[in-house]
């Protein structure tokens, strides 16, 4: 028992000592406003010269990797490292936060901001005059590739299918690289891509990098996904998507005990070109106008019984894989309810390796009369259904109740109104003066009236 407890201080003490050292590491930043050709570095301090081994610094975008060099002082006790990064261009250039592993542990560190001035490239070569003869450099391993995918090789007119562009860099790739004048080449690419006979709806934003790992050829590849659409073939006939490039920054180097030293190599992939089939709808009056793909119908209402005027609010969401700009709701109204359109709303998602779109069609539903009302008789949506090859029509499941009693009725079964009276009523002109001697007749009758029952009480 005391064994245990003595292993588990000494365990305590070992962590508490490992965590103090961490928080002592420490990243310097040079002067963070250049001059083109000059250098901007990194320099990591660690509490320690018992370093085996420390992972690559980051990656700056268009910035280029120079001399490393490793440094141990002994009076000091303490282990540094420092990056030389080269800028290709001027301008306001991002460095995120970012990790550096020391002896297997991983710390984080925030990153900055680094602005080059344009002015000479006067660094050019100096480092690599230094290090050696040409042949003394280690040629650059990247292994990578560059592909352009198709998520269907054969589809309808007006069926949407989704087209990406990727770099992919294995997992244990042993060289480091780096990209560079990324939108640029990511424009270039949209406009290789974009084929002109197709509606298109973006999934990714030009620049919008993002990545995951994929599993290709029974290989392991961090992805770089560079841009993603949604294509919808305006007809039929065959759609080549034409082969394109991506250039990368990589690598030759020269190691030596205490420093790397890095020479700028470029790489070119290529894509291949695809093509992909379009076939015609069958005939039918609405082919050129109907979405095509799958989608469902789901309804949402607050209430199924209802007074007479009193409004409903009606939401019918229609999700799957069609063109939002083409799925349109037919509307059937009858004298016994009233429609109003109000604001649609379209989403869109990634979903598995595909994208799922969504229309809400909104509306106010207003009944007029009593009875049952099927929303199947007021809305309805026709489309293509690409699984079973046939037209479809889908429809709300739903029944609204109307209770009440119809205008018209309740109106007619009490006594005649203003407005039923007007209708009954003379519309000849008359003269004043016959209204005159009638009201001058009724005075005097009823003053007559009047003096005879103040004679009769007198009497009494």
């Amino acid at each position: 028992m005391v064994e245990k407890l003595l292993l588990c201080i000494c365990c305590s003490l070992v962590f508490l000592t490992y965590s103090l050292s961490a928080q002592d590491l420490k990243i310097k930043f040079s002067d963070r406003s250049i001059r083109e050709g000059e250098i901007f570095t990194i320099t990591l301090t660690v509490p320690t010269k018992k370093v085996k081994e420390i992972s690559p610094f980051p990656e700056i975008e268009d910035f280029s990797k120079k001399r490393t060099t490793f440094n141990r002082e002994r009076k000091e006790d303490i282990f540094i490292a420092e990056q030389e990064y080269l800028p290709s261009k001027p301008g306001v250039f991002t460095l995120p936060s970012f990790t550096i592993s020391v002896n297997g542990q991983t710390y984080r560190f925030n990153g900055t901001k680094i602005t080059v001035a344009p002015g000479k490239k006067s660094h050019e070569q100096k480092n690599e005059d230094k290090a050696g003869k040409k042949e003394e450099f280690s040629p650059s391993e990247l292994d990578a590739m560059f592909l352009v995918e198709s998520s269907e090789k054969s589809v309808f007119a007006n069926e949407g299918f989704v087209l990406s562009a990727s770099f992919l860099v294995a997992k244990d790739n042993p060289s480091e690289y780096n990209f560079v004048d990324l939108n640029k080449q990511v424009t270039s690419i949209i406009q290789d891509l974009k084929p002109a006979d197709c509606w298109i709806e973006e999934i990714t934003s030009p620049g919008e990098l993002k990545k995951d790992s994929v599993k290709f050829h029974n290989k392991i590849y961090n992805r770089f996904r560079l841009y993603k659409v949604c294509l919808f073939p305006l007809g039929a006939g065959t759609i080549t998507i034409p082969s394109t490039n991506f250039k990368v920054l990589t690598y030759q180097t020269l190691r030596t005990k205490n420093s790397i030293d890095r020479r700028d190599e470029f790489k070119t992939f290529k894509s291949n070109e695809i093509d992909v089939h379009v076939s015609p709808l069958p005939d039918h009056p609405l082919q050129d106008s109907v979405a095509v793909g799958t989608a469902e119908l789901q309804t949402n209402i607050w209430k199924k019984v209802l007074e007479v005027n009193e409004p409903l609010k009606v939401s019918l969401k229609l999700t799957g894989m069609f063109n939002p700009s083409i799925a349109e709701m037919n509307i059937k109204e009858t004298p016994d309810f009233e429609i109003y359109p109000e604001k649609e709303e379209v989403k869109k998602e990634e979903k598995g390796g595909g994208v799922q779109f969504t229309k809400v069609f909104n509306y106010e539903f207003l009944p007029k009369n009593p009875g049952n009302v099927k929303l199947a008789d007021c809305f309805s949506l026709i489309y293509f259904n690409t699984l079973s090859k046939t037209y479809d029509t889908l429809t709300p499941k739903f029944t609204i109740y109307v209770k009440g009693e119809r205008k018209s009725e309740y109106i007619s079964s009490h006594e005649e109104g203003f407005y039923q009276l007007i209708d009954k009523s003379s519309n000849k002109l008359r003269q004043g003066e016959r209204d005159d001697l009638t009201k001058i007749l009724t005075n005097i009758i009823i003053l007559f009236m009047l003096v005879t029952t103040i004679i009769l009480i007198i009497k009494r």
